[in-house]
């Protein structure tokens, strides 16, 4: 008797497992249903990727317009304090380019063991400008070496991390040389 009473019981559980399942689409649907769903989730992601990109770039916009009418003030850090921010000795990491000093601490390619962790908390101009990661080229601020070319990359990559990262402060020794070439060429304008 109660071997029947099992036997009943299973078969209930298999008519309710039936039912509780018959909603689901089969195989067939699956092939053109998940397609449909994986390219809708890609566009949902571009796009909100999109508009992270577009807030970033225009916080960094506004906080560049604001320190050239001086609403606000500059921050300026040296090479040596952004060498902290390398993801060992800080949890933070920070890159450096063209002066502008970035938060890239969101992405894995920057933190220890990513394939640009040797850029943490380091000035890249030269690395950037030439496409290299020659390590001896890493915190090289002698910036008169850089062509025309170079600045044209530069200016590319500048965009580029305008875009996805905030300029937090800017490095004084990339300023002390613009300021110096600035000089130089206002006194070689005076003196013909």
């Amino acid at each position: 008797v109660s071997w029947l009473k099992r036997q009943d019981m299973f078969s209930h559980i298999s008519v309710g497992l039936h039912v509780a399942y018959s909603w689901l689409p089969s195989w067939s649907h699956l092939e053109i249903i998940g397609p449909v769903v994986v390219f809708t989730m890609l566009i949902v992601v571009a796009f909100v990727d999109m508009k992270q990109q577009r807030r970033m770039n225009k916080e960094n916009v506004a906080m560049d317009a604001a320190s050239a009418v001086g609403l606000q003030e500059r921050v300026m850090r040296s090479a040596s304090e952004l060498n902290k921010f390398n993801g060992v000795d800080h949890p933070r990491v920070h890159f450096c380019i063209k002066g502008r000093i970035y938060d890239v601490s969101s992405s894995g390619n920057f933190v220890p063991g990513g394939c640009y962790s040797y850029l943490a908390g380091a000035e890249g101009t030269f690395t950037m400008a030439r496409m290299t990661d020659d390590r001896s080229m890493v915190n090289c601020t002698d910036y008169d070496l850089l062509e025309e070319h170079d600045w044209n990359s530069v200016d590319g990559w500048v965009s580029y991390m305008d875009a996805k990262y905030k300029c937090i402060a800017h490095l004084r020794e990339y300023f002390e040389w613009k300021e110096g070439t600035l000089s130089r060429s206002d006194a070689k304008d005076t003196s013909q």
